[in-house]
């Protein structure tokens, strides 16, 4: 899609600081499964009180910050996880980031406002509460799944979602970090260029459907509900 710029800059940034990260390969369907087991029916969902709650990450007021990256370059994306945290039962948790880079085959366009609410997709995990907030992840787990949970299987977890979601996205790689306090400002600066070239990404794609949009940050946008209706509308159009 002509006009449309990808974060390729961002992602070669993001690279130079994987030595600081633990590196595991993708696709370990067992500890994938560990967290998948504990899938409910999405009518009996239920919040994790905070009585129940025995970890408990990117909570309202601490440090959290989750974002994604995309590129069409083949060359850049290694499709492995990245880990940087220090998480038991008894952890204080000051600071946490979750972000992901694609390699897709096409510019998003409608497609990407989908992957970026993956989280409530996966919102129906038993004793496992995930909550977005404007550029943030909350995540409260329970006493019962504390055993089972580490960032690793979330990882693995998430990045089959994904693939099962969105079978148009060829490699990804998971970046997640808890107590890294340098880590997260260095990364705080890759999400703000983000957002910026995110921002811009979208008013043209707007403009392109004839609606205009001055405001380049959706999470401080006050016509966000507005937005998504008219997104679905967008995306029915398209599809019929």
């Amino acid at each position: 899609m002509s006009g449309i710029n990808d974060h390729y800059p961002l992602i070669e940034r993001l690279n130079d600081l994987k030595k600081e990260f633990t590196c595991f390969p993708s696709g370990d369907l067992i500890a994938a499964q560990s967290i998948a087991a504990h899938r409910a029916d999405k009518h009996n969902y239920r919040i994790v009180l905070s009585e129940e709650t025995a970890i408990e990450i990117g909570k309202p007021g601490s440090l959290s910050m989750v974002f994604n990256l995309w590129t069409l370059n083949k060359n850049i994306v290694n499709d492995n996880i990245y880990l940087c945290d220090k998480l038991d039962s008894r952890s204080v948790i000051d600071n946490f980031f979750y972000l992901v880079a694609f390699e897709l085959e096409t510019p998003p366009d409608l497609v990407f406002s989908q992957i970026t609410d993956l989280m409530y997709m996966i919102n129906t995990l038993k004793g496992i509460m995930i909550r977005r907030l404007p550029g943030k992840l909350w995540i409260r787990i329970d006493y019962e799944r504390s055993n089972i949970f580490s960032t690793y299987n979330f990882a693995q977890f998430v990045r089959e979602e994904y693939r099962r979601i969105f079978p148009e996205i060829n490699r990804m790689d998971i970046f997640i970090g808890i107590n890294n306090l340098e880590l997260y400002n260095k990364l705080s600066e890759l999400q703000l260029s983000a957002s910026i070239i995110s921002g811009n990404n979208r008013k043209l794609t707007w403009e392109r459907e004839g609606i205009v949009c001055s405001e380049a940050d959706c999470d401080d946008c006050d016509e966000k509900n507005v937005c998504e209706i008219v997104r679905k509308v967008i995306d029915y159009r398209r599809n019929i």
